[in-house]
């Protein structure tokens, strides 16, 4: 709850068993740098290329795309049946099931367990996507049908 109180009540307000601390409202503000224009306008075209806002553009550009690298993603999950995943994918691991097949848990697969929708003690959603994300942004090819469709670093 936020209050204003003339600074002659606060002792009292302390001391009651109601209040259990007070803090001082203070308002910050910060001078932010301004964003370069080239971030500038790929937001304003449509959804930005994660590449060019990382850097991994230039590095493309010299034709340093990570062949032969191999990468990790300990995660959610994923959706290696994904168009922009399907052909990148090369197998991998799953720790939370313990086998070889790390299938990112989708919303029709949680209807059909007995785990509620949001879990209490934690507050997230038994089934994700964030694994999937993270391996678009490694290794996306760009080949799903859709105006976002997401290239990889790699």
């Amino acid at each position: 709850m936020a209050v204003t109180i003339p600074s002659n009540v606060l002792e009292e307000l302390v001391k009651s068993d109601v209040v259990k601390r007070i803090w001082n409202n203070k308002e910050i503000q910060l001078d932010l740098p301004k964003e370069p224009e080239e971030l500038k306008t790929t937001a304003q075209s449509g959804p930005a290329d994660s590449n060019q806002q990382i850097g991994a553009d230039k590095l493309h550009k010299e034709n340093i795309k990570g062949k032969g690298s191999k990468v990790g993603v300990i995660d959610t999950g994923i959706d290696y049946n994904h168009p922009d995943l399907k052909d990148a994918y090369k197998g991998g691991y799953d720790f939370v099931d313990n086998d070889s097949d790390p299938m990112e848990t989708t919303y029709d697969d949680w209807k059909t367990t007995p785990y509620p929708e949001v879990n209490p003690s934690s507050g997230s959603t038994y089934y994700t996507s964030h694994g999937t994300h993270v391996s678009g942004t490694i290794a996306g090819q760009k080949k799903n049908h859709v105006d976002y469709a997401v290239e990889g670093v790699q």
